[in-house]
C-alpha cells in the first residue's frame, strides 16, 4: 500500500499481493478454478476427523454432534517455498501450519510490491486471524491432558517434558504470526494480528489504512 498525504490523503492503493487457497497452491491457479467454475469442496478425508466424515452427517439443523454437510474447502499441500524469509528453515519446519501459509502468502504479498526503496523500519505487519483451535494447539490440549490423567494413574506427577512435545512457540497463534512475518521479512513498523470474527479481514486493512493516512507507517 501506498499514501501520498501531501496531495491526495486518501489514495491508497494494494500494491502487492499473495495467497494459498483450499485447491489452489498459487494465485495463478485460484484464478484458473475460478475462470473454470470448479469448487474445493470435498468430502472431509479420512483421519482428519476421528471418524470418516460421512458417519457425522445429519440433515437435522441443531441434532448433537451430527454436521449439515461431510464436505469442507481445506488447504491439502502447504508450498514449503520459504525464499526470502530469514528464519531458520528447521525452526519453520516445526510451526503449526498456520505460520507456514501465513509466512509464504505474507513473504509473497510483500515481494509483489516494489520494495526497493523503502524503509523497512517504518512498516508494520497487521494481519486479521479468526482464532479457532489449529493441529498444533488442538495436539497440544490433547497430550497436556493425557499425560496428567496418566501420571495420576500412576499416582506421580507428570514432568514438563511430557506434557509440552511439541514446538512452544505454537501455544501462540493468536499473537504470534504477524511478528513471525515481520521478524522473517526484516520489518520493523510493529506487528500485531487482530481477531474480529468474520470482520477481520475488513477491519485490518481499514487499521492498515489508518497507519499509512496518518504517517505512521
Amino acid at each position: 500500500m501506498s499514501c501520498d498525504s501531501k496531495t491526495t490523503p486518501l489514495a491508497i492503493a494494494i500494491t502487492g499481493i499473495g495467497g494459498i487457497f483450499p485447491g489452489a497452491d498459487s494465485l495463478e491457479e485460484f484464478w484458473q478454478m475460478i475462470a473454470s467454475a470448479r469448487s474445493a469442496s470435498e468430502v472431509v478425508p479420512d483421519g482428519r476427523w476421528p471418524e470418516p466424515a460421512p458417519s457425522y452427517h445429519g440433515t437435522k439443523v441443531g441434532a448433537p454432534d451430527k454436521v449439515l454437510s461431510p464436505n469442507n474447502c481445506s488447504i491439502k499441500h502447504i508450498p514449503q517455498n520459504y525464499d526470502g524469509i530469514d528464519l531458520p528453515l528447521d525452526f519453520i519446519k516445526t510451526l503449526d501450519p498456520l505460520y507456514q501459509i501465513a509466512l509464504q502468502a505474507g513473504r509473497d504479498a510483500f515481494k509483489d510490491s516494489v520494495t526497493k526503496n523503502l524503509d523497512l523500519s517504518r512498516i508494520p505487519v497487521i494481519m486479521a486471524n479468526i482464532v479457532l483451535p489449529t493441529d498444533s494447539t488442538s495436539n497440544i490440549s490433547r497430550n497436556f491432558y493425557m499425560q496428567i490423567l496418566k501420571a495420576e494413574s500412576e499416582n506421580r506427577k507428570p514432568s514438563i517434558e511430557e506434557l509440552f512435545k511439541d514446538n512452544p512457540y505454537n501455544r501462540y497463534s493468536a499473537e504470534l504470526p504477524a511478528g513471525l512475518l515481520a521478524a522473517g521479512l526484516g520489518l520493523g513498523g510493529g506487528c500485531y494480528t487482530l481477531d474480529a470474527a468474520c470482520a477481520s479481514s475488513l477491519y485490518a486493512i481499514k487499521l492498515a489504512c489508518e497507519e499509512l493516512i496518518s504517517g505512521r507507517a
